[in-house]
């Protein structure tokens, strides 16, 4: 039903991206060299970057593969925008 897939996107979005992201934003400084307390600093000023990233290409993604995409397409499909996403954040980075 369309409640259940805003549901599963909304639950993707507050709950799951900002841990993954905030993972991604601390640990890739600490494995180029930065200390912690840089690291912590990047994390802050990229968070909201990241995450109108997420919002911009996940959640539109989600709520039409969710309805429209069917199960065989969808691994494929999410590959194509990890790796688009995967620049987005290289490209921020």
């Amino acid at each position: 039903t369309p409640e259940i897939i805003v549901l599963k996107c909304t639950a993707d979005y507050f709950i799951w991206a900002p841990i993954a992201n905030t993972l991604y934003l601390v640990l890739v400084p600490l494995l180029m060299g930065q200390t912690p307390a840089a690291a912590f600093q990047i994390m802050l000023d990229g968070f909201g970057a990241v995450s109108l990233l997420e919002l911009c290409i996940w959640t539109p993604y989600n709520l039409l593969s969710f309805r429209f995409l069917p199960l065989e397409l969808r691994p494929p499909t999410q590959s194509a925008l990890a790796a688009l996403f995967t620049i987005g954040l290289s490209l921020y980075c």
